[in-house]
């Protein structure tokens, strides 16, 4: 099997190829540790900005979203991870010859003793459409990780923290709702997370 994005495979191996901040590493599998290894990891995360910077904007996000979505009466949507609901059936059945641009491709799983397959969640789409079948629910939303058997470039990631509202609007309101999120999480942002922010511009 070869696997695409940050990791690779070399026959029995595991490689992780590494990026900007993390050094590669040789067969994931079977490495071991040293105390000082665990220790720096540690130290990093006590002194090193990065993590508190993204822990606050993350937070803020979040937070925008919540207040956005309440004010005209979404209802948060709790969503699973694991499912046996796909968006692109095509790309399972099809053995995995898909079209990028108008297909996606669900990572697969064995999950314990269950005959049939399981996959991460590709798309969580059809789970809020059931949602909004139930009486007096008119519009829902969630926050919520994604997974897809793609290679990682400018227009794909293979994991991907999202936000997904589905309504009984149309589509001049739904796209009013997603530009008025978008300013909404700018807005504040720029407002309460200045320096958050300018930590990563000054890179």
């Amino acid at each position: 099997m070869k696997m695409l994005g940050p990791y690779k495979t070399n026959g029995k191996e595991v490689n992780y190829r590494g990026n900007k901040i993390f050094a590669p590493i040789r067969d994931i599998l079977n490495k071991g540790y040293t105390i000082q290894e665990c220790e720096e990891r540690v130290d990093s995360f006590i002194n090193n900005d990065y993590w508190g910077n993204i822990a606050r904007i993350n937070h803020q996000i979040a937070k925008t979203t919540n207040e956005f979505f309440n004010k005209f009466g979404a209802i948060f949507t709790l969503l699973p991870l694991t499912t046996r609901m796909i968006s692109s059936p095509g790309a399972v059945y099809g053995r995995e010859a898909i079209n990028y641009t108008t297909d996606t491709c669900p990572i697969t799983l064995k999950w314990f003793d269950m005959p049939q397959n399981a996959f991460l969640s590709e798309s969580s789409q059809i789970y809020l459409e059931l949602a909004l079948l139930q009486k007096d629910i008119n519009h829902v939303y969630s926050i919520y990780n994604s997974f897809r058997k793609e290679k990682a470039d400018a227009t794909h990631l293979s994991e991907f923290h999202h936000i997904e509202y589905e309504g009984k609007v149309n589509q001049v309101k739904n796209s009013e709702i997603a530009f008025g999120l978008v300013k909404k999480i700018i807005s504040d942002l720029l407002k309460n997370n200045m320096l958050d922010l300018k930590f990563f511009l000054n890179q």
